[in-house]
């Protein structure tokens, strides 16, 4: 949703010793690049001028050496042209694939024996631009609140689009979805409020088919040093004692994105309360996947810090 176009560099982090020197390197580049972009895009003449630009296309997708296909300027996920920074986007979107294959793994299959998958909140194609090499891109299908990002994966790497219905207007049951042998949710629930949580997994459990996979990461308690430690900025360390104390409570923490944090982004959030930053207990998914989905999801395997030793990954089943 994406969602990862909110996200800020939220994998690995130099305060963590196991990571390299190289990703260390890489967070620090991207931080101070993601932050420029951010402080600047907060200065009304800039922001506007910028999205003047943007939409008269005068600004144009690029060729970056060692990603494949074009690179979107919107695409904030890549923190840089470096080698560092090509090497951290391209082992995040690489990764991903990974995890959906070891999903299918679980259930005895592979890529070369399903006809669909869907990349739900698929950005400007991180992940979509390493999966059309490992599948065919007509077997794949884009969805995103962000339509530019969304024309962008289908123009570039001739998967389908989804898109919602028109501007302004957020209604998902209009999205033309079909049924799906894998569905992939790459921090996506970092961000969503609890009813925007409740009204997905809702429409994951209608349109996956029958044994078909959920591969989705969620922020678990193992990110709580993070966000004490300031990963996440000032603002959210300083909720820090509380989001760790709902969670113990209640298995859910939310605390939404400011006016100023959504308005930096190049597309209209009609939901703007419903966005923030989320940490969901494995309790919690459990509890809620089961009431929603009448025990029609089943889990077939938890990875704490699964994906790039940050977010935690959940793969479910729709039982046949």
């Amino acid at each position: 949703m994406r969602c990862q176009c909110l996200e800020i560099v939220e994998h690995g982090s130099d305060r963590y010793p196991e990571r390299s020197n190289t990703h260390q390197e890489e967070v620090k580049l991207g931080n101070s690049i993601l932050w420029l972009k951010r402080v600047l895009r907060k200065i009304p003449f800039i922001r506007n001028t910028y999205n003047w630009i943007m939409k008269r296309r005068m600004i144009k997708p690029r060729i970056i050496e060692g990603i494949h296909g074009k690179v979107h300027p919107y695409d904030f996920m890549l923190a840089g042209a470096t080698p560092v920074a090509t090497e951290g986007y391209n082992r995040i979107g690489s990764t991903a694939c990974d995890l959906i294959e070891d999903a299918l793994a679980l259930t005895n299959r592979s890529l070369s024996d399903i006809n669909s998958v869907l990349d739900y909140g698929s950005g400007y194609g991180r992940v979509i631009r390493v999966l059309v090499d490992r599948i065919s891109a007509e077997k794949i299908s884009v969805f995103d609140v962000d339509r530019n990002a969304v024309e962008f994966c289908a123009k570039e790497f001739q998967v389908n689009p989804l898109y919602l219905p028109k501007k302004g207007c957020w209604d998902f049951h209009s999205v033309p979805f079909q049924s799906y042998d894998v569905i992939w949710l790459g921090s996506v629930f970092t961000h969503l409020s609890k009813a925007y949580t409740v009204e997905t997994i809702q429409l994951l459990a209608n349109i996956i088919k029958p044994g078909g996979v959920i591969v989705f990461t969620t922020h678990g308690d193992k990110t709580f040093l993070r966000l004490s430690e300031g990963y996440y900025g000032e603002r959210m360390q300083s909720y820090a004692p509380s989001i760790k104390n709902e969670y113990t409570n209640n298995g859910f923490s939310f605390v939404p994105y400011l006016k100023s944090e959504i308005d930096v982004l190049p597309f209209d959030f009609v939901r703007k309360d419903d966005f923030g930053m989320t940490w969901m207990s494995r309790d919690y998914v459990h509890g809620l996947i089961e009431d929603i989905s009448n025990n029609r999801l089943r889990e077939l395997m938890y990875t704490p810090l699964g994906w790039d030793n940050h977010q935690d990954v959940y793969y479910f089943q729709a039982i046949q």
